[in-house]
């Protein structure tokens, strides 16, 4: 369980990475103008939040190790998987005055000339990539230590 644990606090810390990086372009921009930073972007908010439940689950594993929570755990995953995907998609094939991307406040890798080749639609396809392995891994494990209870309780 320690491993899970600890693979799901690294995802929760590597998954707003860009958000971070975003910021501090942004603070260091505003404090060479002399300027206030103002409003951050939507997709900033959203990868702190997906991050943040990662963190929580991660945090819900420690409280209750069991086949369980592993189960809970990976469907979670599994749906933040799929909400991830949706964007890689509107990253890749949306057109410029899409209104998602308008609220994201995220441009189109279409918009650049380049389908499908930038920095969102990357970061995107790693989350996606990385979120669907842990939400298999964590389903399979949940799978084999409820088998292992049930083969347990079955003897005694």
């Amino acid at each position: 369980m320690n491993a899970h644990l600890l693979t799901l606090l690294l995802t929760g810390f590597i998954t707003p990475l860009p958000a971070l990086w975003h910021v501090g372009t942004l603070v260091q921009r505003a404090m060479a103008e002399g300027e206030p930073i103002g409003p951050l972007p939507t997709w900033v908010y959203l990868l702190l939040w997906l991050a943040l439940i990662e963190i929580g689950y991660a945090v819900y594993l420690m409280q209750l190790p069991d086949w369980s929570s592993l189960a809970v755990a990976a469907v979670v995953l599994a749906g933040l998987a799929a909400i991830i995907a949706v964007a890689l998609g509107l990253t890749m094939f949306a057109r410029p005055d899409n209104a998602i991307l308008a609220l994201l406040d995220l441009v189109p890798d279409s918009a650049s000339g380049r389908r499908g080749v930038g920095p969102a639609t990357t970061w995107c396809l790693v989350l996606v990539c990385l979120t669907s392995l842990l939400a298999l891994w964590f389903g399979q494990d949940a799978a084999d230590r409820r088998r292992a209870d049930r083969a347990l309780a079955a003897r005694d």
